[in-house]
């Protein structure tokens, strides 16, 4: 059991992709008929069953550690499910560890998340109902609780999700599916490249390709694109609300993450007169997992007369789910970016194409 945790901590995020979580999008939905909402876990147990089986201890099933780390835990049993709460859950301790970690690196100040999350950690307890043993939290976490979730999405707004990021994933993201389109490489190649390695594929790709060069250029060069439109997902407009209605469809999935936003590109450079200049306007479209559910698998252990029971977290804190969304709205919007280096008139251009588009 400690073995199997530990061996499972340690290759947990062995199915990311080159520069982490950037090309999850376009790894999810770019095949319509298998969207991968977490692509991180389909190729964790993939790579975990088809490379590393033969280096794990005798006593390790890599099949067993391939479904505890797979996208899908709802049959694990006994210590396996707690094992897999621990590692990936609305909770875990692999979420406490980057988001101290990154708001201390990046110098963002969200609360002092490391006395919550030492209070959260001492009021872990494994709870068993039936066959599952699972991970509860001592109701005198709730309030460490709610401030851990809301520093979680602040820090999403003002780091993960920076526009400023935003805008170089999508400029990364474009020149991965270009490379795999017109050079045929497969992604499951993509998957096992370091950032190093798709770099110097990038810009061997590069080389027969103007737009493919000016955007990895600009990746390289840090170069500013300016934010010219924000449009929240809430807004009555056709065309954004088919977006959300398909973003949530299996069988549309493919066109909202992978279609629309290359064809709102293109669309918008040609309205603003710049057919020949492409890579200088972006369209970013939020993640499949921005929106903030309803539920939340974290349970809350409470003492119900002379034993236990547990408690949704949204019933023991009732006020948490609305300050959430409230918290989430940031990250909640299709935007529009423009190379700074465009004339004032140009970026205005750009601005108005956009709006055009996108809001009338």
């Amino acid at each position: 059991m400690i073995i199997k945790g530990k061996t499972i901590a340690l290759l947990h995020d062995v199915g990311h992709a080159p520069f982490g979580h950037s090309l999850d999008k376009f790894l999810g939905f770019l095949n319509p008929a298998q969207p991968l909402t977490n692509p991180d876990k389909h190729y964790s147990k993939q790579y975990l069953e088809k490379y590393l089986a033969g280096s794990l201890p005798k006593k390790i099933d890599a099949r067993d550690l391939g479904t505890i780390l797979g996208p899908d835990t709802t049959n694990l049993t006994e210590w396996d499910k707690l094992i897999a709460d621990l590692l990936d859950s609305s909770l875990d301790v692999d979420r406490m560890d980057f988001l101290v970690r990154d708001a201390h690196m990046t110098g963002l100040s969200i609360g002092d998340m490391g006395v919550g999350v030492e209070a959260i950690i001492e009021g872990m307890c494994p709870f068993r109902e039936g066959d599952q043993i699972f991970l509860t939290f001592e109701e005198s976490c709730v309030p460490y609780i709610d401030d851990f979730l809301l520093a979680r999405e602040k820090m999403y707004a003002a780091c993960y999700e920076h526009p400023s990021k935003l805008a170089a994933e999508r400029i990364f993201t474009r020149l991965v599916e270009s490379l795999v389109r017109e050079h045929q490489l497969a992604i499951d190649s993509v998957v096992l490249l370091t950032d190093e390695q798709i770099l110097a594929l990038l810009g061997l790709a590069a080389i027969s390709s103007e737009a493919n060069g000016k955007l990895l250029d600009a990746l390289l060069q840090n170069i500013e694109f300016k934010c010219v439109l924000e449009v929240d997902l809430k807004t009555e407009n056709a065309q954004i609300e088919q977006w959300t209605k398909n973003r949530d469809s299996t069988r549309m999935a493919h066109w909202a993450y992978i279609d629309a936003p290359s064809e709102w590109e293109r669309n918008i450079t040609r309205a603003a007169g710049l057919e020949d200049r492409s890579w200088q306007v972006l369209v970013t479209v939020p993640d499949k997992k921005t929106s903030v559910p309803n539920e939340m698998e974290t349970q809350i252990l409470k003492r119900d007369g002379a034993g236990h029971r547990i408690q949704p977290l949204f019933e023991a804190s009732p006020n948490l789910l609305a300050r959430l969304k409230e918290e989430n709205i940031p990250r909640s919007k299709i935007r529009v970016f423009a190379d700074s280096r465009l004339s004032s008139g140009e970026i205005g251009e750009v601005k108005r194409a956009a709006e055009d588009h996108l809001c009338t």
